[in-house]
């Protein structure tokens, strides 16, 4: 099987054998369209609710976040107790 030539894409700048090497285009043509199926969609509403468990207790707060490490940098922002939480539970909430 034959390999498929790329498509028409910026290369940059680079060093090669101690050479420089200026930025350039590589390829022809567009690149391969993808469908809106294969790309799938994340909904708007999407939310985490993080819990957060410390020596004495613990808190959960409902966040609105698209993935799973802005949910984290949300719950730890939203603390209230005045200590250092010992783990944290991340569950997604389909609305």
């Amino acid at each position: 099987m034959k390999r498929k030539p790329p498509y028409r894409h910026p290369v940059k700048g680079h060093t090669r054998s101690g050479i420089r090497v200026h930025r350039y285009e590589r390829g022809k043509g567009n690149p391969p369209r993808i469908s809106s199926r294969m790309r799938g969609s994340i909904p708007s509403n999407l939310g985490y609710s993080v819990t957060l468990y410390f020596d004495k207790g613990s808190e959960t707060h409902r966040v609105p976040a698209r993935t799973i490490t802005d949910a984290a940098k949300q719950g730890i922002q939203s603390i209230q107790t005045p200590s250092i939480p010992r783990r944290m539970r991340i569950k997604r909430e389909d609305n």
